[in-house]
């Protein structure tokens, strides 16, 4: 978008400076200076246009009635489907998650217990004992 009103100017300004050297050189500097200073305004009233609308559809709510039309007007059948199959697809995730994560704390365990056992020492029951403590 910048591009296009930043060349409709810079048409507009090779039209009004003569050609020669100096103008050139002054209508590129000219034309730099638009594009970065058209830039940054055009980002900046996209931001303020973002936000006015968004308020003015929050404020009337119109988002809210919008989505409940459409809603209400989906087929009972096609929107259990849909929940079924986001819902299908969501709990996917969090068995792979809690495998992933199971299968992590195994490991951990084990290396733990393999830790606790080679650094604890080896006791020997005396001779001629049956029972050990």
């Amino acid at each position: 978008m910048t591009k296009l009103v930043t060349g409709s100017i810079a048409a507009k300004i090779d039209r009004i400076l003569p050609p020669r050297f100096i103008a050139n050189y002054a209508g590129d500097k000219i034309k730099d200076h638009l594009e970065d200073m058209i830039g940054g305004e055009m980002e900046n009233l996209f931001n303020q246009l973002g936000d006015a609308v968004g308020r003015e559809l929050q404020e009337q709510k119109l988002l809210g009635s919008l989505v409940e039309a459409k809603i209400t007007t989906f087929n009972l059948v096609e929107l259990e489907s849909l929940v079924l199959k986001v819902a299908k697809n969501e709990l996917r995730y969090i068995e792979v998650f809690g495998a992933v994560v199971g299968g992590w704390s195994l490991v951990l365990c084990r290396c733990f217990s393999l830790f606790f056992v080679m650094t604890s020492k080896k006791k020997v029951p005396p001779q001629g004992s049956t029972f050990f403590l």
